[in-house]
């Protein structure tokens, strides 16, 4: 047993008062002998003794009492067989862990919630003493595979680094700082182990893994200190996207934002702005109820060729963090086209490249060969992979363009006549997800029908046919007119099997896919149902043919989403096809400068960048040439200041084995120390014991009334004797 207010024990003396009255009372009389006193000690002997008992018991009541309102304020603790002089010297371990991300930013009655957080933490310190020892796991840190944490014994070292931390843009769940403080207690050979949490506890800081594990040991205990918030005004970014689009200098393509009203207020014309490098370009104000959501939707231009930046920011409310998020384009500078097939086979796609190249500065690079010729060297300076010709595929090139199409390329497939229809659904289809190829088709003539189909359905939403059916404007028929296209008259075509992951741009008139989209890694496929001859169809004859052809390779060679997919803390990885291993310098939003080297694998390299701590835009430079551009942004999730409940973070602890007993939370910092004293040293016993106390304090006066009720009674018979 161990007495956290041990100088009360020296009330204790106090307990001698009833005995001292009880002796003073006793004072030796003179005994006189009379004849009637004979009888009257014969008489009342046995009632005398009674009284007697009665005063000791009393005696004993009033001294109990005493003792245990003294034991009340001495505060006892016990824990099962830890004795109180063993409690004193048994050393602690404490894990703190603090969430240092930036919904710790927002601000309650007693002040932002990391500042206290870091206070709280500070009162946990103190309460260590010579010996024990704390680890301290700032949560952005938690998945760090670089950073080790050691607990160390000098506390002025650890209250130095708790007053350093700031709110990072980095988030992480706590399960995974559950694990790095499960290895410290594990490693610890002191008794005490202990695990204080100081965070806002989240909904989604707090979910729970898949695998459940009893990854602490037993006597482990956790402290949970909620920090408090209040109603706040906040909107906030949840993402921005830009539609698939062809990028060209001078012409508009969109940007998506959703705006998410994060807040407890409705929000009422609020500015949403959108900036194209560093300069506003646009504005709107949106009207969103609390817990919901809108979208806004920008139009900009490209001015320039190659890596644009822009982003989008909202007015000034009571977090700042997630009012701007960024977003990077890139306007192809050249777009290099492998022409795969023989001479007879590629005569009309050369033709149609050759009209786009005069016809304005095009970007255009092309190369023409045959299938035996491709190779890794050629793949890894190509954009798009134009195959009007299937002569020549094996099973060895089939994997290259699977390669290649993974890593980004682009490709567009007409058939041919020489196509080997088993080895392209096994090693290409099959692979990318393609529809595969059920067999080829030709259109019967009967009597009254052509021998030919059209076109059917067009879908004129898809990036590929954006303005080429634009309406013009004709006076004589006082109104506008929709450009209308001169469909091809189809005599064979490749019959395609269903498949969910396809996108029919183009269908024929009898539901037949003319031109289908499909997505594979980072690339894009378009495949066309006929091939690029006279002899399936006269579309390469149709004026059609030149414009879609070429808007198809402008839009395989572009896939710009997913440089603005990148989380703060998240791995930076930069495919490059065609530049050679080299040292690269990358700006980190302008805070940090890193040097990464490419690593060659097959027909690509690679840079991988970890830093990625800061939000905003990074610059990846090989010398003076700016290769690539890419935004980092803070996860959206940490706007949300929905918390979990109490069901939802026991059911994080059951994953790790923890029961419900061994934690104990709290909302006040001050309302740590008595629960981190009970649990280390062990139950107070003051609210029994004062139990005790009154029920002892009801007896006395029980006693005392009867005891004085007999003596009453006894001296007026004595007087009647």
């Amino acid at each position: 047993m161990t007495f956290l207010n041990p100088l009360m024990l020296f009330g204790l003396l106090a307990a001698g008062i009833p005995v001292a009255l009880h002796l003073l009372n006793k004072r030796k009389l003179r005994t006189i002998e009379f004849s009637t006193l004979v009888f009257l000690k014969e008489l009342q002997k046995t009632k005398i003794r009674q009284i007697k008992l009665r005063q000791i018991l009393l005696l004993i009541v009033r001294t109990l009492l005493i003792v245990l309102l003294i034991l009340v304020f001495s505060r006892p603790t016990i824990k099962g067989f830890l004795a109180g002089g063993l409690a004193e010297s048994t050393k602690t371990t404490a894990v703190i862990i603090i969430d240092d991300s930036y919904s710790m930013t927002a601000a309650g009655e007693q002040g932002e919630s990391l500042q206290q957080a870091k206070e709280a933490a500070a009162g946990v310190l103190s309460m260590l003493k010579e010996g024990d020892e704390a680890a301290l796991i700032k949560l952005s840190e938690a998945g760090s595979p670089n950073i080790q944490f050691i607990p160390q014994k000098n506390l002025a070292e650890a209250r130095n680094a708790l007053h350093e931390i700031q709110p990072s843009a980095i988030r992480r769940p706590l399960r995974v700082a559950l694990g790095k403080a499960a290895a410290i207690l594990a490693a610890s050979r002191n008794f005490n182990k202990e695990v204080y949490i100081f965070s806002d506890f989240q909904t989604s800081v707090a979910e729970a893994g898949q695998n459940a594990a009893k990854i602490f040991p037993e006597q482990t205990h956790f402290f949970l200190i909620r920090t408090a918030n209040r109603p706040i005004h906040n909107a906030a970014i949840e993402s921005v996207t830009l539609p698939d689009a062809i990028l060209e200098t001078g012409k508009t393509f969109l940007v998506r934002a959703t705006i998410a009203n994060e807040g407890s207020f409705r929000l009422t014309n609020h500015v949403v702005g959108i900036f194209q490098d560093g300069v506003r370009v646009g504005e709107k104000n949106v009207d969103i109820d609390a817990g919901k959501h809108a979208e806004v939707e920008f139009s900009l231009i490209p001015k320039q060729k190659g890596p644009l930046q822009g982003y989008v920011m909202l007015e000034d409310d009571d977090l700042e963090f997630d009012n701007i998020r960024y977003f990077t384009v890139n306007v192809p500078e050249r777009i290099s086209v492998c022409l795969i097939g023989s001479p007879a086979d590629t005569r009309y796609c050369s033709l149609a490249f050759s009209t786009w190249f005069s016809d304005s500065a095009s970007n255009l690079k092309i190369t023409q060969l045959s299938f035996d010729r491709l190779n890794s060297a050629i793949l890894s300076e190509t954009n798009v992979l134009v195959i009007a010709s299937f002569q020549g595929l094996t099973a060895e090139r089939a994997a290259q363009i699977r390669t290649f199409i993974s890593n980004g390329g682009g490709m567009i497939i007409f058939p041919s006549d020489r196509m080997d229809i088993p080895l392209f659904n096994t090693d290409i289809a099959k692979p990318l997800g393609m529809p595969e190829i059920a067999g080829r088709e030709e259109i019967q003539t009967a009597a009254n029908q052509a021998g030919y189909i059209e076109l059917g359905n067009i879908d004129k939403r898809h990036p590929v046919f954006m303005g080429m059916f634009e309406e013009t404007t004709d006076l004589r028929l006082s109104g506008s007119v929709q450009k209308q296209i001169e469909s091809p008259r189809i005599k064979t075509f490749l019959r395609l099997l269903p498949n969910p992951n396809t996108l029919a741009i183009m269908s024929a008139s009898n539901g037949t896919p003319f031109l289908t989209e499909n997505t594979a890694g980072e690339g894009r496929v378009l495949m066309f149902s006929v091939a690029a001859n006279t002899q399936w169809s006269d579309f390469p004859l149709k004026g059609l043919f030149v414009p879609l052809l070429c808007r198809c390779v402008s839009y395989a060679a572009q896939n710009f989403s997913s440089s603005n997919n990148l989380l703060c803390g998240g791995e930076l990885s930069i495919r490059m096809r065609t530049l050679p291993d080299a040292l690269f310098h990358i700006d980190a939003a302008g805070k940090n400068e890193i040097i990464a080297k490419a690593i060659r694998r097959g027909d690509h390299s690679i840079v991988h960048i970890s830093q990625t701590q800061y939000p905003g835009i990074y610059t990846v430079k090989n010398g003076n040439t700016v290769v690539q551009k890419i935004a980092v942004n803070i996860d959206p999730l940490e706007s949300s200041l929905l918390t979990a409940d109490d069901n939802k973070i026991q059911k994080l602890f059951d994953m790790c084995g923890v029961s419900r007993p061994q934690i104990r939370s709290a909302t006040l910092p001050q309302d740590i120390r008595n629960d981190v004293t009970e649990m280390r040293l062990g139950s107070e016993l003051w609210k029994p014991l004062l139990i005790a106390a009154l029920v002892v304090l009801l007896i006395e006066t029980i006693l005392a009334r009867s005891t004085k009720r007999e003596s009453t009674a006894f001296s007026a018979k004595s007087r009647e004797i």
